[in-house]
């Protein structure tokens, strides 16, 4: 790669500190984030719910993409058997995980099995975002975005009516949220825009449901509030 001059690396630096504050409360105004309700406070088990359960369960999160849809080991496009058994092996491996824990009640392990069903559920799927529980899109509303009617509706209106008229779709968005929907994603792509992460509608999909797996935990676990 050609070396910058000094000149062209002190005008970028310079650029960068004239934008810098805009981009800060870009990234720190974010409208369209679901605020937490709580926050937990500090335990030995809840530590380890953190570190056992709720990491590996985002690491899944974010592995969508590089898994074509957890249809393939991340980064093979050539064996679903053994996608299929790559994603077992890590959920079995949070199962595992919760049951050493012997710091938690019976109650909070049904909650926390419960969500980790979910998740699996959703990647057993292959659904996209409608193998979600309904639930999900309550505790973060903007997860509707990205449900199947919204796309349908911008490829093939005639096919959106069908569908609709046929009861074809689990979710018919009413017509003001296809405006809040392109002012969601607008929004997304100016941030991603001026922050340079070339991020695709896959990834901020991840990122979506990674941050409304953090609210479900808060949402369910009302035990370890601060």
């Amino acid at each position: 790669m050609e070396k910058k001059s000094k000149l062209f690396m002190g005008i970028k630096l310079i650029m960068c500190r004239l934008r810098e504050n805009h981009v800060k409360e870009s990234c720190n105004t974010n409208k369209e984030l679901i605020p937490a309700d709580n926050k937990w406070s500090f335990s030995t088990e809840n530590e380890l719910l953190i570190r056992e359960v709720l990491n590996p369960l985002l690491n899944i999160i974010f592995l969508y993409k590089e898994s074509d849809g957890y249809n393939y080991v991340p980064g093979t496009k050539d064996d679903v058997d053994a996608g299929w058994n790559y994603f077992e092996k890590k959920f079995n491996n949070i199962y595992r995980a919760l049951d050493q824990n012997l710091y938690i009640s019976n109650n909070t392990y049904l909650k926390v099995i419960k969500i980790i069903e979910e998740i699996q559920a959703f990647v057993r799927s292959f659904s996209y975002v409608e193998g979600l529980p309904e639930r999900y899109f309550d505790i973060n509303p903007n997860l509707k975005f990205y449900r199947v009617g919204f796309f349908i509706k911008d490829e093939d209106p005639k096919a959106y009516k069908y569908a609709v008229t046929n009861d074809m779709i689990s979710y018919v968005p009413l017509e003001t949220e296809f405006i809040t929907r392109e002012e969601y994603f607008s929004n997304k792509r100016r941030m991603d825009k001026e922050l340079n992460f070339k991020h695709d509608e896959d990834d901020f999909f991840m990122e979506e449901l990674a941050y409304t797996i953090r609210l479900v935990f808060l949402n369910d676990l009302t035990e370890y509030a601060a």
